[in-house]
């Protein structure tokens, strides 16, 4: 490797080092001729430390390996895909600097949501249907579409109940995955709907049964743990630390999974409990580690297919407009600091979502026009304050979003005050 690789490799060595697994990476490079074939077994007598084993690979690997034949070893089975992007975008990054051909600007990161992505290969040859199923059960839930919603998820649900003992083994796993997929959608639905009795209900007992049955066990457990922290919490605010712990457990299960929509959705759940931690602190460096998570978040749904990458990172825009504009998660104006910039990355944010608009949930719509409301707010342009916080309103209505309705219509009521002098 030359010293712009080596040095596009060490300004992402801790992310690399965390999470490469060396063996994965193993019969690519010893076919190469680049390791030899007993250099893992070698590797594991010195230190059973992932990290640490990582370490001593990415060593020998920058003596011994060229930069393009270790980007080819990344994207093996598109196991590592992603690193191999970023090392991409980051060595291209070094050599600008180091030509002085132009100062380096931080492309911000709501630019980058609409680059074009990289996708990693399905588990199974049913997942791409399985994610498409689970994601238009989404998207009912969003439009309040609930005829539609109840009807295919009963369908999933009378698919493995009806399964047949002598059905294949394949067949097994795909109802188990369908029924599994009407589970979580029932918990986000009743999640969006506020419902405090989830975390005590039957769902979550149904859906720790059918894990083991899936055609992912490993990928279940994950979002089951990420889904009971946030019901957890949804019952008693007064749980959140101990909510936090959970889905950082679940996201420790999910370490070794390949970035994919799971593994998204659970990072966007630590994002949602660590928002209501920021509410009660207030602590601005929560604040960035907040946006952080939703930057991380947007990685992993850029593995999947386009439109619904897109669709998540248009959420991911919207939630991280309300942390930009001090927002609470359910409308609450917050007594935060907004600069100037925050109000700039927010406007950025809701132009790019607003290209989708068509494409826009009626939740999403509802979001949308408060953070406007809330600039225009800021701005003290009462007018258009209105005009934004009336619609959000109108869609909060239509869409029963009651845990939404009282802080939009308290800031309602506030615009209408100031409007009318």
């Amino acid at each position: 490797m030359d010293e712009d690789e080596k040095q596009a490799m060490q300004e992402l060595h801790t992310k690399i080092v965390t999470c490469l697994e060396p063996s994965q990476l193993h019969d690519y490079l010893f076919q190469e001729n680049i390791i030899q074939e007993d250099f893992h077994f070698k590797l594991r007598e010195k230190t059973r430390v992932q990290t640490e084993a990582a370490r001593l690979f990415i060593m020998h690997l920058k003596k011994h390996c060229s930069f393009g034949v270790f980007l080819v070893a990344l994207r093996q089975e598109n196991a590592y895909s992603f690193l191999a992007k970023e090392l991409e975008g980051k060595l291209e990054e070094v050599k600008n600097r180091r030509r002085n051909r132009r100062s380096v600007v931080e492309i911000p990161w709501y630019e980058k949501a609409y680059h074009p992505i990289r996708r990693v290969q399905v588990y199974n040859e049913n997942r791409e249907e399985i994610v498409h199923e689970r994601h238009e059960l989404k998207r009912l839930c969003l439009n309040v579409d609930f005829s539609v919603f109840h009807n295919k998820q009963s369908s999933f649900k009378a698919k493995w109940l009806n399964i047949s003992v002598k059905a294949e083994e394949e067949e097994k796993q795909k109802a188990a995955d369908l029924f599994f997929i009407s589970l979580d959608a029932e918990i986000e639905h009743r999640r969006v709907m506020y419902d405090k009795s989830l975390h005590e209900s039957d769902v979550f007992k149904n859906m720790k049964q059918i894990i083991n049955y899936t055609s992912n066990p490993k990928i279940s457990l994950m979002l089951y743990l990420g889904r009971l922290a946030s019901a957890k919490v949804m019952s008693n605010n007064s749980l959140l630390e101990d909510g936090l712990k959970d889905v950082r457990e679940a996201t420790e299960n999910g370490e070794r999974i390949e970035p994919c929509r799971e593994t998204g959705i659970v990072l966007l759940i630590y994002y949602n409990l660590l928002c209501q931690q920021y509410e009660l602190s207030r602590d601005q460096s929560l604040r960035d580690n907040i946006i952080n998570i939703g930057k991380e978040s947007l990685d992993h749904f850029a593995q999947e297919r386009d439109d619904i990458c897109f669709d998540f990172r248009r959420i991911v825009m919207l939630k991280t407009t309300f942390v930009y504009l001090g927002i609470g998660l359910f409308c609450d104006i917050l007594d935060v600091p907004v600069t100037s910039k925050h109000i700039s990355f927010a406007k950025s944010c809701l132009d790019k979502v607003y290209k989708d608009w068509k494409r826009m949930e009626k939740r999403w719509k509802m979001i949308y026009h408060f953070a406007y409301a809330r600039i225009h707010e800021i701005d003290r342009n009462w007018d258009l304050a209105l005009l934004s916080v009336r619609e959000s309103y109108r869609f909060c209505k239509n869409g029963k979003f009651h845990q939404e309705e009282k802080g939009i219509l308290t800031f309602y009521e506030y615009i209408e005050k100031k409007e009318n002098g």
